[in-house]
């Protein structure tokens, strides 16, 4: 990866494997075939899906963090200041190149990793809060839109993974951003799968019924496990 730094790149990423400590490796493709080994500027219409997420299989300039004051944020027990980090690299890069090689395993089951705390309610939010004042303090308001967008998906990967006393909780403090969201995409700020409009729809109705709907799919994983 490190000729790609000294060919001027901002950010290099590759792809990576899935890890299991049974010995089990998967192999994660980060983008489409077409779009690896050249150099591209992110912009919110030149965008990569994938390249959001897996800030351990990159490399970054140092001269680009410190040139847009790019922080990871202090949040308790280091949990989830990648979303922060990756979605601030990814719209300061000038220049970044995406490689169809993997270097790094990344372990799947690691019970004590942020992703599997159930406690860890707030976090996402508190990054996509951060976000937000970055976007509005270095006037990246192209980016906004975009920024709506990751941040109503990963409040739906939230509710997913918490707890159903802690779902709860954390749908009391998101409810009104996700009601928001039917306007944004009818005014085009951004889209939604056809799926996540389900579940907005179906929030908007009742409450009772989203957080049901999240219990029966909590069900439905458990008795996969088992079978």
């Amino acid at each position: 990866m490190l000729p790609f730094i000294a060919d001027n790149a901002d950010l290099v990423k590759a792809d990576y494997f899935k890890y299991w400590s049974n010995g089990n490796d998967k192999y994660e493709t980060i983008a489409k075939k077409e779009a690896y080994n050249k150099v591209f500027t992110p912009s919110p219409e030149v965008y990569l899906s994938n390249i959001w997420g897996s800030i351990w299989s990159a490399i970054y300039l140092n001269q680009m963090i410190k040139d847009n004051h790019i922080r990871l944020s202090e949040t308790s027990g280091a949990s989830f200041q990648d979303t922060g980090f990756i979605f601030k690299t990814n719209i300061c890069a000038k220049r970044v190149i995406l490689l169809d090689k993997a270097f790094l395993h990344y372990r799947q089951d690691n019970k004590s990793s942020s992703i599997n705390s159930k406690n860890k309610i707030f976090c996402v939010c508190d990054e996509y809060d951060d976000i937000d004042e970055f976007i509005r303090k270095y006037n990246l308001r192209q980016w906004q839109n975009l920024a709506n967008r990751k941040r109503c998906e990963a409040y739906f990967w939230n509710l997913e993974r918490l707890s159903p006393e802690n779902r709860q909780i954390f749908i009391d403090r998101v409810k009104p951003f996700l009601l928001q969201v039917k306007e944004m995409t009818a005014n085009g700020e951004f889209s939604l799968s056809a799926k996540k409009y389900k579940k907005l729809e179906l929030l908007r109705k009742s409450e009772k019924k989203f957080l049901r709907y999240y219990k029966i799919r909590d069900f439905l994983h458990k008795l996969r496990s088992i079978i």
